[in-house]
């Protein structure tokens, strides 16, 4: 279980309320799946 303040502040997913993010695109080679 996560604490009180991470699951009902941090990460919960209120409606109407700004949080941060970040986004990450990688590339994978099909035949050996490394990060190109």
């Amino acid at each position: 279980m996560l604490p009180e303040k991470i699951s009902n502040d941090l990460c919960s997913l209120n409606p109407k309320e700004m949080k941060a993010t970040l986004s990450i695109f990688m590339e994978i080679d099909a035949q050996t799946s490394k990060v190109l």
